[in-house]
């Protein structure tokens, strides 16, 4: 894993603890969750169906840190505007 790699979004809506939680994926394995303090809006806009709507991509990647401070992804909302 490096940063630039691709991250899948895959919402949990019938999670017993979180029914707007997003897990992580990297190639097939499930890796974390986006936080419950930032999951309220992209789990809306995931429930509806606006799944094209986001990028999700590592930052970085530091094997030496603390389990919950070793991976740092960015999610994006994706420009789908037409260039002129």
């Amino acid at each position: 894993m490096k940063p630039g790699d691709e991250i899948a979004l895959v919402p949990e809506f019938d999670n017993h603890y979180d029914d707007n939680a997003i897990a992580l994926y990297y190639h097939d394995r499930m890796i974390g969750y986006v936080p419950r303090a930032v999951n309220a809006i992209p789990a809306q806009l995931l429930r509806f169906g606006h799944s094209d709507v986001f990028e999700c991509r590592v930052l970085a990647v530091d094997a030496d840190a603390d389990t919950y401070d070793q991976l740092h992804v960015g999610l994006y909302v994706t420009d789908h505007r037409k260039e002129a």
